[in-house]
């Protein structure tokens, strides 16, 4: 005769040790990547004309600093793209062109995803986007806290296998909502 409460509890043990081992196995095979991108900011569109048509802004620069893990080294998948999740914090320059002209800058921290495929062995093409929190600057006051959109695709050839820092060449968008 079996002592039930001792076979479930042997179960219970069993099924509690797969599931903790399982996602730590693989855990090994992520890939993690460290990105810093720089970039330069040219304002565009109806949103950067005075009632008098003047430009509100000139243009700036910047750069973001991601951190990301390959997501397909442990679900791959069948057409052989590659998926990547992970952080992402920037800053933002730029000249306020009013009648009082000011400096500003836009701190900015979000999540992004990204694609990327391989057409050839060593040519790498990527498209990514991400959301997020912003906080403007002006002159050292701080505004208020909005979403930002960004958006961007590029792509790099790696010439041996080894090199660890390869260049990109990206174009991309960024979106800054405002109240």
């Amino acid at each position: 005769m079996t002592n039930k409460p001792r076979v479930v509890r042997i179960s219970l043990l069993i099924t509690l040790f797969s599931l903790l081992t399982v996602p730590c196995s693989l855990l090994s095979a992520l890939d993690f990547s460290f990105r810093p991108k720089g970039f330069v900011y040219i304002p565009t569109g109806a949103g950067n004309k005075s009632a008098d048509g003047k430009e509100l802004y000139g243009p700036g620069g910047g750069g973001d600093i991601g951190f990301e893990t390959d997501l397909s080294s442990v679900w791959p998948t069948p057409f052989g793209l590659g998926y990547t999740a992970g952080l992402e914090g920037g800053v933002l320059f730029n000249e306020v062109r009013v009648d009082d002209p000011k400096n500003l800058s836009v701190y900015s921290f979000g999540g992004g995803i990204g694609l990327y495929f391989f057409p050839l062995s060593r040519l790498l093409t990527r498209i990514d986007g991400a959301l997020g929190v912003y906080r403007p600057g002006f002159n050292g006051e701080t505004g208020y806290t909005n979403l930002y959109l960004r958006g961007g695709g590029g792509g790099h050839c790696a010439g041996c296998a080894d090199l660890a820092l390869t260049p990109d060449l990206r174009a991309g968008y960024r979106g800054i909502f405002f109240n």
